[in-house]
């Protein structure tokens, strides 16, 4: 595949995509569209596809039906790699650092995707002054919040145009919520389209300008943040969290 570049937020659009894991299917004919420059909650509780969905688009899981586009890039045979290279990251669930290595050598790590160090340091220090003062700390010690933000400070460095975000709450106090959603947000106003899985509803519609739900491997529903929040909450919270 060429080594294509996002130049700009693009759009996302996924048609009638499916995936499996072997036999199982998982993903059953997706359709779901993502404005550019957005930010999109997508909802449904656990076991719903989301983040299999979040898989498929940042090229680490196949698809094995339908269309994919990120702006102009396409999906055939598109590897996590050139996704990657192109402009689009992800945080995992789990948060995907390093645990026995410190901060800078995580730090440092980021940096082999041909950035200088001085130019990671100053990125993660200066949205994170907290990680500086834990440069020498083991980052599989820091406080939940803490690795979150190294996590993050990862997708920011390579000035990526899309950003997937999967479960980045989990288990973390509601402050440190609210402040890693407000970079989020701060991120999106800089040009960059944002797809978040939450399975909190109102953590993610308090940030979000488009929202979907997800049941069972499908989109069942979309629209504003608002009226997805109250549909999730009577489709699959009963009524509240």
């Amino acid at each position: 595949m060429s080594a294509q570049l996002l130049t700009q937020a693009p759009s996302i659009t996924m048609t009638g995509v499916k995936a499996a894991y072997g036999r199982i299917e998982v993903l059953h004919g997706v359709d779901l569209s993502v404005p550019a420059g957005s930010v999109l909650a997508l909802l449904g509780p656990n076991g719903a596809g989301k983040s299999t969905l979040l898989k498929v688009l940042s090229g680490r899981l196949e698809e094995t039906a339908g269309e994919i586009a990120i702006g102009e890039l396409t999906f055939k045979h598109r590897t996590a790699e050139a996704l990657a290279r192109a402009g689009v990251c992800s945080i995992p669930e789990g948060r995907g650092i390093f645990p026995n290595l410190s901060v800078h050598d995580n730090l440092v790590m980021w940096s082999y995707r041909g950035e200088s160090i001085a130019r990671v340091q100053e990125v993660a220090y200066q949205r994170f002054p907290k990680l500086k003062e834990r440069r020498r700390q083991l980052a599989g010690t820091l406080s939940g919040g803490e690795q979150q933000m190294l996590a993050i400070s990862r997708a920011l460095i390579g000035d990526p145009k899309v950003l997937f975000l999967d479960e980045i709450s989990m288990g973390l106090a509601p402050l440190v919520v609210a402040e890693l959603y407000e970079l989020v947000q701060q991120i999106a106003s800089g040009g960059v389209t944002v797809l978040l899985v939450e399975q909190f509803v109102s953590t993610a519609i308090s940030v979000a300008t488009d929202a979907a739900i997800m049941i069972h491997g499908k989109i069942i529903a979309s629209g504003s943040p608002e009226e997805m929040g109250e549909t999730a909450k009577r489709v699959y919270l009963d009524g509240g969290e």
